[in-house]
């Protein structure tokens, strides 16, 4: 079955130079490595959209973060504190975080 499948595989792979080359050996490789990439996408853009909503929040911004995170199943609000928690160190440690590296006041059209 395993050459099966990667005889599919051959038939449908492109060189890079064409792009979208999916990686993996078997069309089962392929797949897990595409929904893995695709799920890291939406977690690391819902972290940036939670950071932002705490960053808004006017109230408690805790309580405001927990709800935002219940509509998600617990192994992805893992990932989206980890994100967050490993973005607050890296600023913690003095690097300037690439977003505001050309400038302190971007925020504010600087």
């Amino acid at each position: 079955m395993a050459k099966a499948n990667h005889e599919i595989l051959k038939n449908i792979t492109r060189p890079v130079a064409e792009g979208d080359v999916v990686g993996g050996e078997t069309l089962q490789e392929a797949q897990e490595k595409t929904v893995t990439r695709r799920v890291r996408a939406k977690v690391n853009k819902e972290a940036a959209a939670l950071e932002d909503i705490i960053e808004r929040a006017a109230d408690d911004k805790k309580t405001t973060a927990e709800d935002y995170l219940k509509s998600f199943p617990q192994e992805e609000r893992q990932l989206i504190l980890q994100i967050l928690l490993d973005e607050n160190n890296q600023n913690k440690s003095g690097k300037i975080h690439p977003d505001e590296e050309l400038s302190g006041d971007w925020r504010n059209g600087g």
